[in-house]
């Protein structure tokens, strides 16, 4: 049988596969990164010639040799020849010798799951007919997107790629929660921006969708703890606040509900429901309006209360590469827990910085309890190359 009768399959959402006649042979490619790209590269650009310079730029990038032709031959050679190995036809040639350069066979069909997006994208934003086949339309958008193209990939020229169908993806998703929400069917909502998020975790519209539609169907504990997760998020990976709009939801929670409580009710359903032993640790939007009630009560009944700053640096002082940061800073995160009492706070207020209020202690104190933590983040992880530094001041109001 002719290879050029065969069907190829495709899939670059999430991770790479292709299947040739039902055989999947991506497995061996993606062992070679050069093989994987050069077989991605050539599909997505199958209507044309290759250019050979072009090629080799994209599969070794900022690199030269002194005969770029003969590694690219060599490449190309092994790539079929993995793919026969693989279980594709002997006399099958995917990858053509072009003067000048490569191309994919252009008999082969090829059925590829981002082309069939960009068609179900084209046809669900183009409908302008009744909801129901709108729903339809945007759904079966959803259904294409496994992931973020090439996920883990990070090569630049597949980046554009990345932001074109993920901005399709986005727009997708939010036409079709904008439906879900004018027909107040909230957990659908919900369950669609949950899942968009887990690809997009700082999408504004996203968040704030599911703050509301859980908030709108009545779990407002669940909301108030995804606030608090997301608000933990922003300041420890991004070390920015989170956005204004979705402040204002969080805020108005208390206009969701038409529930009148008696106080003995009221008390035992915002009490602790558990009594946790070390710190109180909170958000940073929480821990900013307790700074500012101890603040007032200070300046109302005397007394002074302390803030500590703990950061987790370098032996030269520098912050820590993000990998090595989020790992240690949740095991920072449970040594200075443990390491306080009850009645003091804690929160997260930066990538490598966490913020603690210190009540009833003096200055002397003060630096003990901070000197305790360093001791003990020091003893319990003495092998990981980083250190707690601290600095202690009293909380101070403008007279």
């Amino acid at each position: 049988m002719d290879f050029r009768s065969s069907t190829v399959k495709v899939y670059m959402f999430d991770s790479f596969e292709i299947y040739i006649d039902e055989v999947k042979i991506s497995s061996q490619i993606s062992h070679s990164k050069k093989l994987k790209n050069a077989v991605i590269y050539l599909i997505l650009n199958r209507n044309r010639i290759v250019a050979a310079q072009e090629l080799y730029g994209v599969l070794w990038p900022n690199e030269e040799s002194r005969n770029p032709q003969s590694a690219l031959k060599t490449l190309i050679h092994r790539l079929r020849n993995t793919f026969v190995l693989s279980g594709a036809p002997e006399s099958a040639l995917f990858i053509k010798s072009r003067p000048g350069g490569y191309r994919w066979e252009p008999q082969v069909k090829c059925e590829i799951d981002t082309e069939e997006f960009e068609k179900a994208a084209e046809e669900a934003f183009g409908k302008s007919g009744d909801l129901e086949s709108s729903e339809k339309a945007l759904l079966n958008v959803i259904g294409i997107y496994r992931g973020r193209f090439l996920s883990g990939d990070n090569e630049l020229w597949k980046a554009e790629f990345d932001e074109f169908y993920h901005g399709l993806y986005i727009r997708a998703v939010k036409r079709l929660s904008d439906i879900y929400c004018k027909e107040e069917r909230y957990n659908d909502a919900y369950n669609l921006c949950i899942k968009a998020a887990a690809f997009d975790e700082t999408d504004e519209y996203l968040n704030r969708t599911v703050i509301l539609s859980l908030a709108k169907s009545g779990n407002v504990d669940k909301a108030i703890s995804y606030y608090n997760n997301i608000t933990d998020m922003y300041y420890s990976k991004y070390g920015i606040k989170v956005p204004e709009s979705i402040q204002a939801i969080y805020s108005g929670f208390a206009d969701l509900s038409n529930s009148v409580y008696g106080i003995d009710e009221l008390m035992e359903l915002i009490g602790e429901s558990d009594r946790q032993q070390g710190a109180y640790c909170c958000c940073y939007e929480v821990f900013r309006e307790i700074y500012q009630i101890e603040v007032r009560c200070m300046e109302r009944y005397g007394g002074r209360v302390f803030a500590g700053l703990i950061s987790l640096r370098s032996p030269q002082e520098d912050v820590p590469e993000t990998r090595v940061l989020n790992r240690n800073m949740g095991r920072l995160e449970t040594v200075i827990k443990n390491s306080l009492r009850r009645g003091d706070i804690m929160s997260r207020c930066s990538p490598s910085q966490f913020m603690v209020i210190l009540p009833t202690v003096t200055e002397e104190t003060g630096h003990k309890v901070l000197e305790r933590i360093q001791k003990n983040f020091r003893r319990q992880y003495p092998k990981v190359g980083l250190q707690v530094y601290y600095s202690l001041r009293p909380l101070t109001y403008n007279k």
